[in-house]
């Protein structure tokens, strides 16, 4: 996926805030609206503009090693033990892996996976209370 930033930046040069809806259209004849990877296209977006983070927003507090326990979040990872993170990864969160994958090999600074149900889910996901994810040679933590 490929992202064009001008038009971010045009928007910001005017004070405004950018939204992103994940609507694509399918190339046949009707051109039916789709409904694509909001997360992908965040990433595609992030890394165009080369973000100092990208905020993913989950239904969960960060990656966790065991799903069913809240507990077991993973404080903080790398690309250097990515295949760690993949491996913990079920369901929709492997998509947001690599969403997260692919803004940080497109230069983001850093990605955090937060909790949305959070009363300031980017806030809190910057504070510890997600999973940050850098290019860095950072360890996997639990």
């Amino acid at each position: 996926m490929s992202f064009d930033p001008r038009d971010i930046h045009a928007v910001w040069e005017r004070g405004g805030l950018p939204l992103l809806p994940p609507l694509a259209a399918d190339d046949s004849e009707s051109g039916g609206i789709l409904n694509v990877d909001g997360d992908r296209l965040a990433a595609a977006a992030a890394a165009a503009v080369g973000a100092d983070v990208l905020a993913i927003l989950s239904n969960v507090p960060g990656l966790l090693r065991d799903p069913g326990d809240p507990a077991s979040k993973i404080d903080e990872g790398s690309l250097d033990g990515w295949d760690d993170l993949e491996r913990c990864a079920r369901g929709n969160m492997k998509r947001k892996l690599l969403a997260a994958r692919e803004a940080l090999e497109g230069g983001a600074g850093a990605v955090v996976i937060a909790d949305s149900r959070a009363s300031s889910p980017v806030e809190s996901g910057l504070s510890g209370g997600g999973t940050l994810l850098c290019r860095g040679s950072m360890a996997a933590a639990g």
